[in-house]
């Protein structure tokens, strides 16, 4: 009885993000409680950017997490995690930071826009390549492009982020 309690109380949890290996640090990590997290959604003046393909990696050196997200498949974890990669024609992307402490430790970014310090939560984390890392956005985080082709638009960026763990860079 104590067992299918327990595993029932469990189930409840990980389907609202809390059994998973919460973040530490900043970020929304450090053992606060799990929100309630959307699909991820990410939209430009209005018009939605698709959330096709995503990659996650761990900074060591900022001791982030990161998922990338990619509106086409085509980015390698070889590729996310050089110093370097050619974006690809018609490749839209960005990411999410969480975990991490201070304004660099958590945020979101599209193209070559971001707003740092954005409240973001790291739900899940690894170190086994392959396995999920999710970290969520919880409300929308809106702000003004300002460089590229975004540049004068609303970028707005909400949900919980979740990709295959490539390892640390």
């Amino acid at each position: 009885m104590k067992a299918a309690i327990l595993t029932s109380v469990c189930a409840l949890a990980l389907a609202c993000g809390g059994c998973g290996k919460k973040g530490e640090g900043g970020g929304g990590g450090g053992g606060s409680e799990p929100v309630a997290c959307p699909p991820a959604a990410v939209t430009v003046d209005g018009q939605a950017v698709p959330v096709a393909h995503t990659l996650a990696y761990h900074d060591k050196a900022a001791d982030t997490w990161a998922v990338m997200y990619y509106n086409q498949p085509g980015a390698t974890c070889e590729e996310i995690l050089a110093p370097s990669r050619t974006v690809p024609q018609g490749e839209q992307g960005g990411g999410v930071f969480g975990g991490g402490e201070g304004p660099f430790g958590m945020g979101v970014s599209f193209e070559s826009n971001a707003k740092l310090d954005a409240k973001t939560q790291l739900v899940t984390k690894t170190d086994k390549i392959g396995e999920p890392v999710t970290i969520c956005v919880p409300q929308a985080v809106e702000w003004e492009g300002n460089a590229g082709a975004v540049k004068g638009k609303k970028i707005s960026i909400v949900g919980a982020f979740t990709g295959p763990y490539c390892g640390e860079r």
